[in-house]
This record gives C-alpha cells, structure tokens and sequence, in this order.
C-alpha cells in the first residue's frame, strides 16, 4: 500500500516535471519535480536516468554521482553501463572539471552577464530536451535595441542547436522579466 502511493505520488511529480519542461519553463523549475519524483522512488530507471542526465547537463558532479551511482548497480545493459561511467568518469565527483568549466554553465554565463555594463539583455530558450540556447548583448544604445538583438543572437543558435522551444528575454539590464518567474528580481 505504502510503496503503491510512493509509486503514485512519483508518477505525478514525474509527469509535471515533463509538462513544465515541454511547456518552456525554466531548468530548474523543472528539476525541482523531478528531484521529488526521484525522491520517492529512487530504484524507478527511467526517472533516475532523466534526472541523472539532467544533473550530468547542469555540471552537478555531487549530485549526478549520487543518483548515478545505485542507477550503475542495477542496470544490466552493456551499452547503458558504458555510456553512465563514461559520465562518471567525465564529471568526477570532486568538482575540479566542474571548476574548470565554469564559463561554459549557465551559472558562468550569468556571472560574466551580470559583470557587463547597463542596456544589456539576455534571451533564453529551453526545451523538453534539455537543450538550450542562448544570447546576450551589452554596451547597446538603448533597452529595446539590446532585447532585440538578444533575442536575434539566442534565435540564431536556437537553429544551430535543434532547440524547439522559442526565445524569450529573460533578462533586461540586472532585472529578470522573462521565464516562468518573470519577478523582477535582481540577477
């Protein structure tokens, strides 16, 4: 009866998790309902290997080595184990690559955005895929020409990287307008 709810309430998170990442809303909005599913029964394979590889996509070498691990103890394809030690190996859980690319995250994408000076813009685009896209602009002549042409840049690689979802400004100067929490707050 127990496990039966555990299995219930990981379904639900699951298919939220699905619907908000098809539905364009931002990673970690997301990840947020698929960590609950994961929560509730980390032994289901299909939820600890969506997560696993989104914590691979996102550079969490702690948290991926956590959810990846016990996934590598009960898979018994070839080919599956292969390609989780081959993350493993890639993303060590000591964090040293993590720190070497921390330009190349999201995370170093924001740090050296928020550095540049005003009439700035930063589009994004995410899709069920966890593919992503992204443009950014400083030193514009005025608000509206740096959203535009953000969004322009992020449309462009939106092509290049097969991303379905459109752009969309996320942030204006140092404010966020854009996503699902378009709340104004300061990036």
């Amino acid at each position: 009866m127990v496990k039966d709810l555990a299995r219930d309430l990981s379904a639900h998170w699951f298919g939220l998790a699905i619907a908000m990442q098809k539905l364009g809303y931002l990673r970690g909005e997301y990840l947020e309902m698929l960590e609950q599913a994961y929560l509730r029964v980390p032994r289901e394979r299909e939820i600890a290997w969506w997560y696993a590889h989104e914590l691979y996509l996102d550079r969490d070498a702690e948290s991926f080595a956590f959810v990846a691990r016990p996934l590598l103890m009960q898979t018994s394809g070839q080919k599956f184990r292969e390609q989780l030690q081959s993350m493993l190996v890639d993303l060590p859980a000591d964090g040293v690559r993590q720190a070497e690319r921390a330009g190349d995250t999201l995370g170093g994408t924001f740090t050296k955005y928020r550095n540049y000076s005003a009439y700035k813009a930063l589009a994004l685009a995410f899709d069920y895929k966890g593919a992503y896209a992204l443009g950014y602009v400083f030193d514009s002549p005025d608000q509206d020409a740096a959203n535009d042409r953000a969004l322009e840049v992020c449309e462009a690689r939106r092509a290049e990287f097969s991303v379905e979802t459109p752009c969309r400004v996320y942030a204006e100067g140092d404010r966020v307008v854009g996503g699902a929490d378009a709340s104004g707050r300061r990036l």
